[in-house]
């Protein structure tokens, strides 16, 4: 279902599209209108998370899940049962992996027959009988995914034939699948009665696969905490080990009723994850992963990091003999290593030193007089983005990133002639629901007196993440001091 939200006060145009399932559909005409048309009345299974505008909903039907990736069946080689572990390689490349609540995180989209009899994927040879119809999968110099059969002894051979050994997978993956919604309105065939297509949501959870740098750093958390989890540490480490999770950071903490394990964690490469779940499979199956093998009796709560925007503005004094056209490339560069996604952790803050440090290891670069060094947090109200916007102020010192914490927010209405609910939602930027649900003893909607205090935040707000953003080409200013 999609619509124009109604539900935020002082604001229009902002649409929003969620997934919603029926649970009965009746066709009614009311008795005492002559003349009335047939109504459809749909029953769902939950409540909508947001309010919308009548004239502007649309119920879209024929909604199926849809990933990325191309589907491809092949024959990849021919048995021989004299050799031994015999080894093919896909034609395609990269193997599209998707989220699944095992240790890994992920599960290869990947079939291999022989003779039409299906072999199955396993961690290890090591172990396996002689009969076992099994293999391992692998990585080939030039990218492409590889299949390595048994011996004989671990694990069974090929039996021989030609080209009996057949392959159907899919191949494409990272974070390049995550589109804006409306964006897919090709489809590659076109079933009898299919005029068009379209994505009503973005697609999210997409990611690249894991470079040097970034297998080095997971590699061992695989084998710290070796799927049990006990401590905080342990789910930390097994959450920062999975597929599609780039960060991550685990915390005890009350959330105003009891005592949770709350688990805050970041994008490969910060792409976006869906917040409340409902459409990131990587968050699902992370959720289930840490439930299946993490301790039964204590609570486990995950959610995304909360974005820091940096804001730099900096004037730039060339060395002789350099050319600033060289220079300023080479500058953001290593500023967007240093102080982007690559650089940075959950709740570290930034800081201007670094900055600095940063920018004077680039050749040709005499000085830099930093001019706006700010961070704008994701959950900051109207009132203080505009402030922030119109007078960023003098650079600080470094911007605050905190850790996964409890927060509670309290407005004071101070009109003489008190506030109504929809402007205390302005203020501060939260639906009326939201603010209902928080304050459920306010029973007259119309205003709230002088005096009169309400929750606006009640809850565990998640780590923060402090970076520049290369996708954000404004909050990175660089001129050049003639």
């Amino acid at each position: 279902m999609t619509g124009e939200r109604s539900d935020i006060p002082g604001t229009v145009g902002v649409t929003a599209t969620e997934v919603v399932t029926i649970a009965a559909a009746d066709a009614t005409v009311d008795p005492q209108l002559p003349g009335d048309r047939v109504h459809t009345h749909l029953t769902l299974t939950t409540d909508l998370a947001h309010r919308y505008r009548r004239e502007t909903v649309r119920i879209l039907g024929n909604v199926v899940e849809a990933t990325h990736g191309e589907s491809r069946e092949e024959a990849i080689g021919s048995g021989d049962s004299d050799r031994v572990n015999q080894t093919f390689a896909l034609w395609q490349s990269p193997l599209t992996w998707l989220a699944d609540d095992n240790p890994l995180g992920a599960t290869p989209v990947l079939e291999i027959r022989v003779d039409g009899v299906l072999w199955h994927e396993v961690d290890s040879l090591a172990g396996r009988g002689p009969r076992e119809r099994i293999y391992i999968t692998g990585t080939a110099s030039d990218g492409r995914t590889t299949v390595t059969f048994g011996d004989g002894v671990h694990g069974a051979r090929l039996p021989s034939g030609h080209e009996n050994v057949h392959a159907r997978y899919r191949f494409g993956t990272g974070k390049a699948a995550n589109v804006p919604a409306d964006r897919l309105t090709q489809p590659l065939t076109r079933p009898l009665g299919v005029t068009a297509v379209t994505n009503p949501r973005p697609a999210t959870g997409g990611a690249d696969a894991d470079g040097p740098g970034l297998t080095r750093r997971t590699v061992p958390l695989a084998v710290s905490a070796l799927d049990r989890l006990v401590s905080a540490a342990d789910y930390e480490d097994f959450a920062r080990s999975r597929a599609g999770i780039g960060r991550a950071a685990a915390r005890e903490l009350f959330d105003g009723r009891r005592r949770v394990l709350h688990v805050t964690v970041a994008g490969t490469d910060d792409v976006p994850l869906d917040g409340d779940g409902a459409g990131s499979a990587t968050l699902r199956a992370l959720r289930g992963a840490l439930t299946e093998y993490g301790d039964v009796n204590l609570p486990v709560r995950v959610d995304v990091r909360e974005l820091v925007l940096l804001l730099v503005a900096a004037r730039v004094k060339v060395a002789p003999d350099h050319a600033w056209e060289f220079v300023e490339p080479r500058l953001r560069q290593v500023l967007l290593r240093r102080l982007g996604y690559e650089g940075r952790e959950l709740g570290q803050p930034a800081r201007l030193s670094d900055l600095l440090a940063a920018a004077h290891t680039v050749p040709g670069v005499d000085y830099v007089d930093v001019d706006v060094f700010n961070g704008v947090p994701a959950s900051a109200t109207p009132e203080e983005l505009a402030e922030l916007l119109t007078d960023p102020g003098a650079p600080r010192s470094s911007v605050p990133a905190h850790e996964a914490t409890y927060d509670e927010k309290i407005h004071t209405v101070r009109d003489t002639g008190g506030e109504t609910l929809s402007a205390v939602c302005a203020r501060h930027g939260i639906p009326l629901a939201e603010l209902l649900r928080l304050n459920p003893d306010i029973t007259d909607t119309r205003r709230l007196a002088k005096g009169r205090s309400v929750f606006v935040f009640r809850g565990i707000r998640p780590a923060q993440l402090a970076l520049l953003s290369p996708r954000a080409a404004d909050t990175l200013i660089l001129t050049e001091v003639k």
